[in-house]
């Protein structure tokens, strides 16, 4: 009976180091990316789009899978540059606004967190509203 606890407990307090670890990094993206609604322009400007520029609005969203307390990643991390790049030139624009990244966990992460054998997992989602700049005619 002792050795059954101190098994549990054991895992018990393995297990607050579990949970999937992500990293999102968009530092080489082409096109401005903003979680506001304004951007900056070529002149360094802070510039807020009308809402007749706004071209489309996007949303994606996966789940990144680690194992063994995060030490295994069992899937491909994703560059938030490149994804949202994709967007805006699919939809013609010029820049991200309202960029919003949530992440939510398995509601029953304290159970597969005690047994290292489960892998974990971590939901990503992001959207955003594509905007195109109407410039000035000269």
């Amino acid at each position: 009976m002792i050795r059954a606890f101190t098994v549990v407990f054991a895992l018990s307090i393995l297990s607050c180091a579990s949970g999937a670890d992500v990293t999102l990094r968009a530092s080489d993206s082409v096109y401005p990316i903003s979680f506001s609604q304004s951007i900056v322009d070529e002149q360094g400007a802070v510039y807020q789009p009308e809402d007749e520029e706004i071209v489309g609005h996007f949303k994606r969203s996966w789940r990144h899978w680690d194992w063994i307390y995060g030490y295994v990643s069992l899937s491909r991390h994703v560059d938030l540059g490149k994804l949202v790049d994709a967007e805006i030139e699919k939809q013609k624009g010029d820049a991200v606004v309202h960029l919003s990244v949530r992440g939510s966990f398995w509601k029953t992460w304290y159970l597969t967190s005690l047994f290292i054998i489960i892998p974990e997992s971590v939901g990503i989602a992001v959207e955003g509203d594509v905007v195109r700049r109407q410039r000035d005619a000269p």
